[in-house]
Order: C-alpha cells, then sequence, then structure tokens
C-alpha cells in the first residue's frame, strides 16, 4: 500500500543507579534512570526520520520506617520525570512528593493513606501547515 521501506531499525536503552539501605530503622531508597531511544526509518527517500528520538531522565527518593518502634508506618517521597523526543520537540517535565501513613489493624490488615502532591507540564511544536491549513506530509513537513 505504501513506499516505505520493510525495515525499520530501533535502538533503546534505560539504565541508572539504584541505591537501597537502612540508617536504624529507616529504609532509605532511591533511584536515577537515563533512557534513550532511536529510529532508524529512512522511508522518506532518503531523508532521515529521527520522528521518535527519544532522551528521557527519571530519579525518584523516599525514607520511611515501618510500624513496630512507631505505632504506624510512614514514608515520605518524591521524584521527577523529564523527556524530551523527536521532531515535533515533545517534551514532558513532572515532578511529586508524597506522604503516605501505614496503620495497623490487625495482624494481617492495615489501613493506609497518604497525600501527594504533582505538577506536570507537557509541551509539542505545532505541524507545518499548507495555506489551507492541512498539515504539510513529507520531509518537508516537522
Amino acid at each position: 500500500v505504501t513506499d516505505r521501506d520493510a525495515g525499520v531499525d530501533v535502538y533503546g536503552a534505560y539504565a541508572g543507579p539504584t541505591l537501597a539501605t537502612r540508617v536504624g530503622d529507616v529504609s532509605v531508597n532511591a533511584a536515577y534512570r537515563l533512557g534513550y531511544v532511536a529510529v532508524d526509518d529512512d522511508s522518506l527517500a532518503g531523508a532521515a526520520n529521527d520522528f521518535d528520538n527519544s532522551v528521557s531522565h527519571s530519579a525518584s527518593a523516599s525514607v520511611g520506617m515501618a510500624p513496630g518502634r512507631l505505632p504506624v508506618g510512614w514514608t515520605v517521597g518524591g521524584g521527577y520525570v523529564r523527556d524530551e523526543a523527536g521532531r515535533f520537540d515533545n517534551r514532558l517535565e513532572a515532578g511529586y512528593v508524597r506522604a503516605d501513613v501505614v496503620v495497623p489493624v490487625s495482624p494481617t490488615l492495615a489501613l493506609t493513606a497518604g497525600v501527594g502532591y504533582e505538577d506536570i507540564e507537557a509541551s509539542q511544536a505545532d505541524f507545518v501547515r499548507d495555506g489551507t491549513g492541512a498539515p504539510v506530509i513529507g520531509p518537508g513537513g516537522s
């Protein structure tokens, strides 16, 4: 149906360090991830097509304590994500903080509650359009 090449190469990696330790009765956790995805699709008559290239960063951290020393357990955590992708300048940036409490009710049942805040911002460049407002399809469109 189309003149697209049958082959598309996709390359990707998502890696980073993780920390999980204890300081006395307190659990301390942290992680960072760097991600990269590239798509090699030369279907546009030899034009480079980086539509799906993406770089992302993700970081998170938390501290908390299980019930025992205190009558309740608790956790406080936060995180950050940033992603930039492709030809349309897609961008996502988000951050959050959260606090949770665990209340044991019996040896096999606990109630949990949490509260938090999250801020998300996303944007994308508009398509290239012709004089009628229709998107331009092909190597000249972005």
